[in-house]
Order: C-alpha cells, then sequence, then structure tokens
C-alpha cells in the first residue's frame, strides 16, 4: 500500500512536470534555400521573417547586418539606417523568430535557430546586393550575443567590422550559476507564467525610440519563464564562444545598464583580446544604439565603419582595472 501511494505521488509529479514542459518553436527541416524575396527574408525551414533595409539594395559602399535586442524588432536600427544610407551603406535588419511579425511572437526559438538564421540571413543579403562591398555587423543585447555565436561557427563569412551595443554577456555575473539553477526549476513547474514588462517613456533614449517602447504593439511586453531562460542560455553560449572573435570589435556599455554587468563586459572585452575597443559612457543606459544622443553614438559608428581596429579612446584600463 505504502510503495503504491508513492507510486502514485511520483507519477502525479511527474504529470505535473510534463504540463509545464518548456515550449519552444526552433527551426524545423530544411526545405528550401534561405534567400531575400522583396521585403521577406525566407529561412530554410520556410518560415517568413520581415526585413527592413535602409539604403540602396544593390552596390552599396558597405553593408551593415544588425541584429536586434529582446522583446524588439527590426525598427530597432530604423536612426542609424537613415542616417547611414545618406552614405551610400546599405543597412539590413530582420524580426528574428518569436519577435516583431516574425511567428510564433514570445516564444523561445532556440539559440542555434537564433545563430543559423542570421547566418543565412547574412548569406542571402550577400547574394542579394550582388556586390562585394564589405560587410559589418551591429548587434544589441541578445542580438549581440546572437552576432557573437554565429561567427563563432567554422565556415561563416566574417566581417570587416563589428559593434555591439549593451552585448549580451554573464561570464562572471555574481551568483550566475545559481540563478541558472533556480531559472531552470522555475521552468519545469511555470514555464509559461509571464511577467510583466514596464513600458513607460524613458527619456535616456532617444524620441522615436522612447514612443515605440510605449506604444507600438510589436514590443514584447509580458515574458515567459521559458523564453527567458533560453536568452540566459544564449547568453551563456556568447560569453564561451566570444574568444573566438578576431575581427575588430566595439563594444558600447551604459553604466546605467541594468541588464549586464560590468564584470561581464569586462570579460567579453578580454575574451575578444587585441580585437576589441570598449567605449563607456557614464550613466548610458542599456540600449546604447537608441540613446537620446544619437550624434555621438552615430559618430562612433561612422569612425568604426570607416577605420576599424583604431583604438583612440579605449577606455578598458580604467572600466577594467588592466589594459
Amino acid at each position: 500500500m505504502i510503495l503504491s501511494t508513492r507510486c502514485k505521488a511520483l507519477a502525479l509529479l511527474l504529470l505535473m512536470l510534463s504540463a509545464c514542459t518548456p515550449t519552444f518553436k526552433p527551426m524545423g527541416p530544411a526545405i528550401t534555400q534561405a534567400r531575400i524575396e522583396n521585403d521577406t527574408f525566407i529561412a530554410r525551414d520556410g518560415v517568413e521573417l520581415p526585413l527592413s533595409v535602409w539604403g540602396p539594395r544593390q552596390n552599396p559602399e558597405k553593408i551593415v547586418v544588425a541584429a536586434h535586442s529582446f522583446g524588439e524588432f527590426r525598427d530597432a536600427f530604423a536612426l542609424i539606417g537613415e542616417h547611414l544610407a545618406d552614405r551610400n551603406i546599405a543597412v539590413w535588419a530582420y524580426d528574428q523568430r518569436g519577435f516583431g511579425d516574425a511567428p510564433h511572437r514570445g516564444i523561445w526559438a532556440g539559440k542555434d535557430t537564433l545563430i543559423t538564421d542570421f547566418g543565412d540571413f547574412t548569406r542571402a543579403v550577400r547574394s542579394a546586393s550582388g556586390e562585394r562591398a564589405p560587410i559589418i555587423f551591429i548587434g544589441e543585447s541578445m542580438g549581440a550575443a546572437v552576432v557573437i555565436g554565429a561567427m563563432a561557427n567554422e565556415g561563416f563569412e566574417q566581417p570587416s567590422a563589428v559593434i555591439l551595443s549593451g552585448p549580451g554577456v554573464r561570464e562572471h555575473r555574481p551568483y550566475r550559476y545559481w540563478f541558472n539553477v533556480g531559472l531552470w526549476l522555475a521552468t519545469r513547474f511555470a514555464a509559461s507564467y509571464e511577467v510583466d514588462v514596464p513600458r513607460t517613456y524613458d527619456q535616456r533614449y532617444a524620441d522615436y525610440h522612447a514612443k515605440r517602447w510605449v506604444e507600438d504593439p510589436k514590443i514584447i511586453e509580458k515574458v515567459r519563464l521559458d523564453t527567458y531562460y533560453g536568452l540566459i542560455r544564449l547568453s551563456d553560449y556568447a560569453s564561451d564562444a566570444a574568444s573566438q572573435i578576431n575581427t575588430p570589435t566595439l563594444i558600447l556599455f551604459g553604466t546605467d545598464d541594468g541588464q549586464i554587468h560590468p564584470n561581464s563586459i569586462c570579460a567579453l572585452n578580454r575574451r575578444v583580446d587585441s580585437a576589441g575597443t570598449l567605449k563607456v559612457f557614464k550613466g548610458g543606459p542599456h540600449l546604447m544604439f537608441q540613446v537620446r544622443q544619437q550624434s555621438e553614438v552615430l559618430e562612433l559608428i561612422d569612425e568604426w565603419i570607416d577605420a576599424p581596429g583604431v583604438r583612440p579612446d579605449d577606455e578598458t584600463r580604467y572600466f577594467c582595472g588592466s589594459g
């Protein structure tokens, strides 16, 4: 009788856990060649992801491929795109799976899927542009982690320069692994539980972006626990993979970033070693590509695109305590 009761309890527990299994929507089997058709990126499994292009689609002077942050979508690069378009530089951005107008909004696609999509998108942009122009990657927060992950793939075409804003990395973050364990357990009991994301007008951001965060329904305002756990694991992967980057990489970080720990930024900068340049903004927020002082950020982007690797104002020593 005791054994039977224990078995029933175990069966009930397993049933509860199976009912709370995390939900993911990874890439399906490859059924087509990844390509761009008009304003759509068609992934290798046939999923259609909306895209935007600022600047010339063909024969640009340079090509920028951009990856947006968590909860965001392609319009995150509108101001940067408009600026670079005036320089005959094409900026390509798409809605990553689970975000913006892409399918399965709010559901995590998995790090491998996001990284594979970015690699395929880059190759499709190269094919659609019809020009062997230099390619530059820019990524913000989650998007930066995706960029790092893609660059770590063997055989992937490396860009001529990289610019990362508030990159999603977690190395040396205090209590990192305890947090991971706690979040993993939470996803086993309440995977679909949603946390509200405050949507208030933040004066630190350019008016265009501040209004989007308040008003645009495409920006995610509720985050599932299993989706957030997926983001954390992507960030862990990017932290480890960063040591494989040897492309000139500019890292932008605001000291008031409430998402990424300074220890993790310094660890990232050490991993990219001599290829990295750190630019610190005192009082700056998490999304440095979207700040109100656009002229300062755009000037940095211009300088890095024109002369990647030039390090006149590298701030590693005073911020991280080492050169």
